[in-house]
């Protein structure tokens, strides 16, 4: 496990630094709409669907748990190999998960996607991570 030290004096308050953070928060505003997707649309999830309100908020409750889980891991990831690696793994889980929650027949399908691809790899790979990277800048 790599040790954390802070940035070098002379790149703190530096333009990388600005950008850096500039590319944290777009990345991090991209994979936490995550979050609020099912929310937004969770009358819609339910007609469409046909299920009650309480099954219509499972996807919502496994995304919470995969992102809680998936942070655990996607910080081992960082550790070992880098920021970006998480990034391009969390950007990867967004794209499945969006796609394969929009091609959905069932809300069991539609959950998976959430919990799975949007929570354990996409929304717990843009957040924490990011947050403990920009910290040290």
């Amino acid at each position: 496990m790599k040790n954390k030290i802070p940035a070098p004096a002379e790149l703190i308050d530096s333009r990388y630094a600005f950008w850096r953070l500039v590319v944290s928060l777009c990345a991090m505003l991209m994979g936490s709409s995550c979050m609020f997707a099912v929310a937004v649309v969770l009358p819609e999830v339910q007609a469409e669907f046909g299920v009650s309100r309480s099954e219509a908020s499972l996807p919502y409750t496994l995304m919470m748990i995969g992102f809680g889980v998936g942070g655990v891991f996607m910080g081992r990831i960082v550790d070992r190999w880098g920021v970006t690696v998480s990034l391009l793994i969390g950007s990867a889980g967004i794209l499945i998960g969006f796609v394969w929650a929009g091609l959905s027949q069932s809300i069991f399908a539609f959950a998976i996607a959430h919990g799975l691809f949007l929570g354990l790899l996409g929304t717990s790979a843009t957040f924490a991570p990011l947050v403990a990277d920009t910290s040290l800048w």
